[in-house]
């Protein structure tokens, strides 16, 4: 494989990583309208409500923003 070659196949692995962390640009974020949108997962969501209780910001939400770090 020649060098141009190894650079078009690490464009298709960058893009397929990126396509998995925000969830194949599914959702847009309703504040900034940004595709870059990922899911909070159930472990972060619990921690965060172990260590701040019900002052979490994190409580009822599915979604964050990586651009507003908006969350709904």
């Amino acid at each position: 494989m020649g060098e141009e070659g190894w650079r078009d196949f690490q464009k298709v692995v960058h893009e397929d990583e990126e396509k998995k962390k925000y969830n194949n640009y599914m959702f847009t974020c309703p504040m900034c309208n940004s595709k870059n949108v990922k899911k909070i997962s159930t472990v972060n969501r619990a921690t965060s409500i172990a260590i701040f209780g019900l002052a979490s910001n994190k409580i009822n939400k599915q979604y964050e923003c990586d651009n507003c770090k908006h969350k709904w």
